[in-house]
């Protein structure tokens, strides 16, 4: 089920519906209106992955990342080459600071700092979450014997390691990398672009456009060995950002300069 109605400022709307509910006493029929309000309304069926649930416009005009630190949602944008920290209630910038490189890409928080990449040094970078000052930097993952550079895609964490995206046609991977030197560990082929990352320590999403012939697509797969699960749809032809917050994933899109606020099961 799509919300018709967007949550605004973290509320439904708080209008009221009347309903007929049908109950038994003492053997006869009796009929009883009650109003209720329309959040309450419940349906036969679960509210789908990839539904709506809020909506605000990204601080920049090209963002490509997205980090939740368990209060706050972090953005980057590679027009501006800015990364934000915003209020998750409703897109407003509480601060911000210079990215690394000239192209960022994926953005992550491991606990503890956050790394963001950078797809014209091709490199990962460890930042201090209150200045953006870079505590550590590796290699992006490489691709030997190859003449075209995988473009970098998006970034998640998995609790322990780094897991970085590749996107090479169909060569494109999930690599999960050792976050003291970068090291591939393992990857995994994707369905689509890994524009996008995310993971919830058990399943990791790929967000993927589609060239613009449709909107783009989350695919999901089970993180210990890369099998897929199941997809849906984005709101947008090109999702750039993805990150899950213990119950609902965030997508970003480049083309809307929108960040939504979706139902993850």
């Amino acid at each position: 089920m799509r919300f018709s109605k967007l949550r605004i400022a973290g509320a439904l709307p708080s209008r009221g519906k009347t309903r007929l509910k049908l109950g038994l006493a003492v053997g006869a029929v009796f009929i009883m209106a009650a109003t209720v309000p329309q959040a309450a309304f419940s349906s036969d069926e679960p509210v789908q992955a990839g539904a709506i649930i809020l909506q605000f416009s990204s601080p920049g005009q090209s963002p490509c990342g997205l980090a939740w630190d368990g209060k706050h949602l972090w953005v980057a944008d590679d027009g501006t080459e800015t990364i934000y920290k915003l209020d998750p209630s409703d897109g407003s910038v509480l601060s911000s600071f210079d990215s690394r490189g000239s192209q960022p890409r994926g953005l992550v928080w491991d606990g503890q700092h956050l790394w963001h990449s950078d797809n014209a040094a091709r490199e990962l970078y460890k930042l201090d979450r209150a200045t953006g000052a870079v505590l550590s930097t590796i290699e992006a993952p490489a691709t030997p014997a190859k003449t075209r550079v995988p473009e970098l895609g998006g970034l998640t964490w998995d609790g322990k390691h780094l897991w970085c995206g590749t996107v090479d046609g169909w060569s494109s991977k999930m690599n999960e990398l050792d976050p003291k030197d970068g090291s591939v560990k393992r990857s995994f082929f994707t369905k689509g672009y890994p524009r996008a990352l995310a993971t919830d320590g058990t399943f990791i999403w790929n967000a993927t456009d589609n060239g613009g012939k449709r909107l783009g697509i989350v695919y999901k797969y089970k993180l210990a060995d890369g099998l897929y699960v199941s997809q849906f749809d984005t709101p947008g032809y090109y999702p750039t950002g993805l990150v899950y917050d213990g119950q609902c994933l965030w997508c970003v899109d480049r083309e809307t300069k929108t960040i939504y606020k979706l139902a993850a099961n």
